[in-house]
């Protein structure tokens, strides 16, 4: 769980459980400036993956669920904007992600 953190990088890392969770792997909220490279997760349904509320300036590339999980990334609060997803594979994934709590359409930015 991270809350009020600006500017974290998690690189290269592995969350995995003995058995399954029914909660999301991480969750940031009011987080700026994180960035997500070659993270792994695994999740079950129906939480997301990674949660993030109110987040700014998020880029995660390279990362991937663990295993089969209904939903990869939640994004909620009106204030989230600049999540870029770039090169990840969510071949595991059902859904990318999904927007909630009045997260604007264009907190999500694709490549």
């Amino acid at each position: 769980y991270l809350r009020h953190v600006k500017g974290l990088t998690f690189e290269n890392i592995t969350l995995d459980t003995a058995t399954p969770d029914l909660r999301p792997a991480l969750v940031g909220e009011d987080v700026e400036g994180l960035e997500f490279s070659n993270f792994r997760a695994a999740g079950a349904s129906p939480a997301a993956l990674l949660r993030l509320r109110e987040a700014r300036q998020i880029y995660l590339h390279g990362c991937r669920p663990l295993n089969k999980v209904a939903l990869f990334l939640s994004v909620e609060g009106a204030g989230s904007q600049g999540i870029f997803l770039q090169a990840n594979d969510l071949r595991q994934a059902s859904q990318v992600y999904t927007l909630a709590e009045g997260a604007p359409p264009e907190a999500i930015i694709k490549e």
